[in-house]
């Protein structure tokens, strides 16, 4: 009698210490939101190595995020710092407030659209980018006005953004985990590099691709996405001019002697960051150059009907050669995804 009066009162010690713990909710597996990520880097990023995404040394890891309700534009994560912590090898909440970790959680039912972006600061102005709006209809939607000149260019932060539809606390990513979100960051604009082929001998003074539009507006057609999918329709039709955008000439100072002996193929400008757009009748190659102590102006038009668009997330790379007579500019045009390599812009002949 005595065992089975000990037994009880254990019992009982036993329910009132559970029932102090009452205030703590379990944590399901799977509960914590969380990422795994995929961005080749960029300016955007700030490194330009593959290892240096996660490097917070060098500010690595940083992104902002925000989420909605599948299918509405109701809020659920708005704006949102994350960061990645090579401790546990995990990209967690951070609360700028408190300047600490925090974690986020899965609703209990339903489906979330998550939107990413990096640099992590929305509206900065060194990217050039302006975040615009969200809809349910059209998922994330931002603008931007880009510079056409060298000092401009090199200044950019290069932007890059992610988009995961109908992710939930089932959902897993590339580590085969559950509740974690895929990002795979894509780059929105196009890329331009200038390269000489064979060339006679000449000062080249500027370089101007003439009559592109720096001003635009994208909206991701979210509609097209299928459940769970992260890979957006990501082409020219995505962008439009923004409302009262002029065709501008990217202007690339040069004025560097060619030698004979040059290593062809060398770059002389680029990569140059412009915003994708189909290519009309009137964009076109100028180039300004010394010969002979005379200074010529030569001049190729751009818009063929064999010649690709400048489309997101790829680098077009013109390999120029002055024809016959001089003042003709041949060219040549390689479609490439824009790559870690292209990270800095350098004008000069090797």
């Amino acid at each position: 009698m005595r065992r089975t009066r000990t037994y009880i009162i254990y019992a009982l010690l036993l329910i009132g210490i559970l029932s102090c713990r009452k205030d703590e909710p379990a944590v399901e597996e799977g509960k914590v939101i969380g990422f795994s990520i995929e961005a080749t880097p960029t300016r955007a990023t700030f490194f330009e190595k593959e290892d240096d995404l996660k490097n917070t040394a060098k500010q690595g890891g940083n992104f902002t995020v925000n989420a909605y309700s599948s299918g509405t534009e109701t809020a659920y994560i708005g704006n949102q710092r994350v960061r990645y912590f090579a401790d546990d090898d995990k990209w967690r909440f951070w609360d700028n407030a408190t300047d600490n970790v925090t974690n986020l959680y899965w609703p209990n039912s339903g489906n979330l659209d998550f939107f990413a972006y990096m640099p992590y600061r929305e509206g900065s102005q060194s990217t050039c980018v302006t975040i615009e709006d969200y809809t349910s209809a059209g998922g994330p939607s931002f603008s931007c006005k880009l510079p056409l000149d060298n000092e401009g260019q090199e200044k950019i932060q290069e932007f890059i953004y992610a988009y995961s539809k109908d992710q939930n606390k089932n959902s897993t990513g590339s580590d085969g985990k559950k509740g974690v979100v895929q990002l795979n960051f894509l780059h929105p604009f196009s890329a331009l590099v200038i390269k000489l082929n064979e060339s006679y001998r000449m000062d080249i003074k500027q370089i101007k691709i003439c009559n592109i539009l720096n001003e635009g507006v994208y909206a991701n057609p979210a509609s097209t996405l299928a459940q769970g999918s992260s890979q957006p329709a990501f082409t020219c039709a995505s962008w439009t001019p923004k409302t009262g955008a002029e065709r501008q000439d990217l202007v690339i100072d040069v004025n560097q002697s060619v030698p004979d002996d040059i290593n062809y193929n060398s770059p002389i400008g680029g990569p140059y960051v412009i915003m994708p757009q189909q290519l009309t009748a009137d964009v076109f190659l100028e180039i300004i150059y010394q010969r002979d102590g005379e200074t010529k102006t030569g001049k190729r038009y751009l818009y063929q009907a064999t010649l690709p668009q400048w489309d997101p997330g790829k680098k077009y790379t013109y390999t120029l050669t002055m024809g016959d007579p001089l003042e003709e500019i041949l060219f040549n045009v390689a479609v490439e995804e824009w790559s870690v390599v292209d990270y800095k812009n350098e004008i000069g002949v090797e």
